[in-house]
């Protein structure tokens, strides 16, 4: 049974996208004041998984279809 959505409450993708991306440097901003990481750490983190996600695309597409992560 579908559930019937409130109009006001339906936001654009665009919108979504920016409280997802504000939400996270917030975050990340909050973890490395509390010196829980270091900006050096999150960056390799964050380039580190970009290498996997690159990898993992890259090899669905060499196989024709998508596997979960």
């Amino acid at each position: 049974m579908a559930i019937s959505l409130d109009p006001k409450q339906i936001v654009s993708f665009e919108e979504l996208l920016m409280s997802q991306v504000t939400q996270q440097e917030a975050l990340t901003r909050l973890l490395v004041e509390r010196r829980i990481f270091t900006k050096e750490g999150f960056w390799e983190m964050v380039e580190e998984r970009d290498h996997k996600i690159i990898r993992f695309a890259t090899r669905a597409i060499n196989e024709g279809g998508a596997k979960q992560i």
